[in-house]
């Protein structure tokens, strides 16, 4: 059902991209950007299975994540631990780290059928990985994490089955922002430029200086 409204929101944005370009004279910089990369996704790995399994990640009647009783709060690419520093916390400040180690060790231990290698590519949970990273402080997560080409960490409980190859590829982002896939776009044409450069890996900060 998608399908017909995602070519047409491709076709738009092209028909946008022509219009700005006929509006350029000589004097003028055109220059576009994303703010993040996109890569191909076949799989989809349930992390909240593996945890569950795991007795980290408790569930309610209907099978639905069940935040109250669960040690473990997973969202995208991330997790923290439900310690009882916040309200409703069910994990004694004191084991923080243990049951974040256990629960690194779980999802380092996912496997696709068939396949010995993990999905989990890297685990960064120590207080020099969020800080070269950005994440984490009081209301931070406490992990996060990086997986092989392909594949997607879904917050969905699903059928039962850990990894799942999904029946049409499709892309994300939000993954390891050094990555090459997650690194936006930066095209720019004018007077003010050489033809046919390449610029080197540059931050999103410093794009507003570059068009000043």
């Amino acid at each position: 059902r998608y399908e017909p409204l995602r070519r047409w929101g491709y076709q738009l944005v092209d028909r946008a991209v022509e219009t700005y370009a006929g509006f350029v004279s000589d004097r003028d910089h055109l220059v576009f950007v994303s703010d993040h990369g996109m890569t191909p996704v076949t799989h989809e790995v349930r992390v909240n299975l593996a945890l569950r399994a795991a007795g980290l990640v408790a569930v309610d009647a209907r099978g639905r994540i069940d935040p109250a009783r669960s040690q473990v709060l997973f969202g995208r690419n991330c997790l923290r631990i439900h310690t009882d520093d916040w309200k409703g916390g069910v994990v004694p400040v004191g084991q923080r780290e243990a049951v974040l180690a256990r629960a690194v060790a779980v999802l380092r231990g996912i496997r696709d059928e068939g396949d010995a290698r993990p999905v989990i590519t890297d685990a960064f949970w120590t207080p020099a990985d969020r800080e070269r990273l950005g994440f984490g402080g009081p209301n931070g997560y406490d992990a996060c994490f990086d997986v092989r080409p392909g594949f997607l960490m879904a917050t969905t409980m699903g059928d039962g089955q850990l990894v799942r190859r999904l029946q049409r590829p499709t892309g994300e982002h939000g993954y390891l922002p050094t990555r090459p896939d997650m690194h936006g776009i930066l095209i720019a044409a004018g007077p003010g430029l050489p033809a046919g450069g390449r610029w080197p890996v540059t931050r999103a900060i410093d794009v507003a200086p570059l068009v000043s």
